[in-house]
């Protein structure tokens, strides 16, 4: 085992005398099925005149109750943990007037994350979308002031160059929207054609203002189609104005996309604007995955719900407290495995298989699933939507057929016989297995945590466990 210390790209420090060690394990959940905590790893080596130069000497650098350090934990060349030191979390043991140990408390950037998000403040706009607004939340607590801090840079923006391990940029990609579909609505409006609406204004008479609106199908895609066509026009003294817009959206489920738009112009008589033919077909009512119909200038639809774009009250909110509502609403976790952020979905069926045939021990035992839990929601205008997630989460275990929590023991030296039906290459890294669903004895385990004892050299799978069946979510 090799720990290394770094400042930026520096690296300060070195060493693989090892005393000992104890690192957490990977965990989508803690004792509570929706609560999620950081990682923690203790350490202790021999207080050499390198470390305490780095920690009490002339190297020293504390920035918001942190050492302006990254810490790596590597076996095998594998990295099992990559984390920060808080202030006052290290001990000194003198095992003789010349000799002295320290032991280091770290925590992950998780951890990192949710201590700074505390003191943190974050703008919400109208519109938000629970898992890319996530990212961004991210991002302004690591990169802009804390605590109303006008240093320049701000002081959070000088910790996060000492981490050179730390990013968030693609964190939103790893999260499977298509899976999460916690609710229905009734009669909500995706889309309002004032929105679209051409607002001329001139001082002469208004002779035409044609508005063709309605819904239709192609190739099995739904489609809004809206346009426009306004003529002003006065005969004495001659004036002439004409308008044509149009726009096609595209839907699914409750989210619309603009594909298409035309605006057009003209003050000339003699050469008046021509206007391109509508679909054809276009309909009032028309059925998908849900319903959608025309009411007067809206669409609006009946059916199950995206999480995409939804309404948020305009304000400022405590940024840790929207982590936790959008991670609840979206069924999602914050993984942090090697410096970079990764949201996840906390069960995910597309994850690929891993078949187990030989563990050392395994268990399964009967669970009641937790409470729902008590989704914040104050920042979302529309309160049905927490209070559609919470219903859905209360009886998701137990829906699905996870009715049990399951623990599987194998040996580091058996990955390699562990078999993918895909043909993937097995991971390595034993916390990497987070990744995957197991099957072991006509049992389906989604992972739920990995522990790693390097000393005995024990994986053990714990997760929430249900009779298999392919493709059960």
């Amino acid at each position: 085992m090799i720990l290394y210390i770094l400042r930026g790209s520096n690296m300060l420090f070195q060493t693989e005398e090892i005393i000992n060690f104890n690192i957490d394990g990977v965990s989508l959940s803690s004792i509570d099925y929706w609560s999620q905590e950081a990682r923690k790893a203790t350490i202790t080596t021999f207080y050499t005149k390198e470390l305490k130069n780095i920690l009490e000497g002339t190297d020293r650098n504390i920035i918001l109750g942190f050492h302006t350090l990254e810490f790596h934990i590597s076996h095998n060349n594998k990295t099992l943990f990559i984390g920060v030191l808080p202030i006052g979390s290290f001990t000194i043991e003198y095992l003789t007037p010349s000799t002295q140990t320290i032991e280091f408390n770290l925590i992950d950037f998780l951890g990192l994350l949710l201590l700074l998000a505390d003191n943190h403040t974050f703008h919400l706009g109208p519109l938000t979308h629970p898992v890319n607004i996530i990212p961004q939340i991210i991002a302004s607590c690591f990169m802009n002031n804390q605590n109303n801090d006008n240093s320049n840079p701000p002081l959070v923006r000088q910790l996060r160059a000492a981490l050179p391990a730390l990013s968030w940029t693609n964190a939103a990609t790893t999260y499977n929207q298509g899976i999460w579909h916690p609710f229905s609505v009734s009669n909500y409006v995706i889309y309002d054609y004032h929105n679209d609406y051409i607002n001329a204004n001139h001082n002469i008479p208004l002779v035409k203002n044609d508005i063709i609106f309605g819904l239709y199908v192609l190739n099995d895609s739904y489609y809004i189609y809206f346009s426009q066509h306004l003529r002003f026009y006065q005969f004495r003294p001659p004036q002439y104005y004409e308008y044509f817009r149009y726009r096609i959206y595209k839907i699914y489920m409750n989210n619309i996309t603009l594909i298409d738009q035309e605006d057009l112009y003209s003050d000339d008589i003699n050469n008046p604007i021509s206007i391109p033919l509508p679909p054809f077909d276009l309909a009032n009512y028309i059925y998908g995955i849900g319903n959608y119909a025309i009411q007067n200038n809206k669409v609006i639809y009946s059916g199950p719900f995206l999480l995409d774009n939804i309404q948020t009250n305009e304000d400022d909110y405590n940024a840790s407290e929207l982590l936790s509502e959008f991670l609840l609403l979206s069924h999602a976790v914050l993984l942090n495995l090697n410096g970079s952020f990764k949201i996840i979905n906390r069960i995910d069926p597309t994850h690929p298989y891993l078949i187990i045939s030989d563990p050392i021990s395994a268990s399964f035992n009967e669970s009641e699933p937790s409470d729902q839990p008590d989704i914040n929601s104050a920042a979302l205008s529309n309160t049905s939507i927490s209070d559609s997630v919470n219903r859905y989460y209360k009886n998701f275990l137990s829906n699905n057929g996870l009715n049990q929590i399951a623990e599987i023991v194998i040996i580091d030296n058996q990955l390699s016989s562990l078999y993918s039906p895909d043909n993937l290459p097995i991971p390595s890294n034993p916390y990497e297995l987070i990744n995957f669903i197991f099957i072991f004895d006509n049992h389906y385990i989604y992972p739920k945590q990995i522990d790693y004892d390097l000393a005995s050299g024990k994986i053990t799978i714990t997760g929430w466990a249900g009779p298999f069946i392919q493709n059960p979510i």
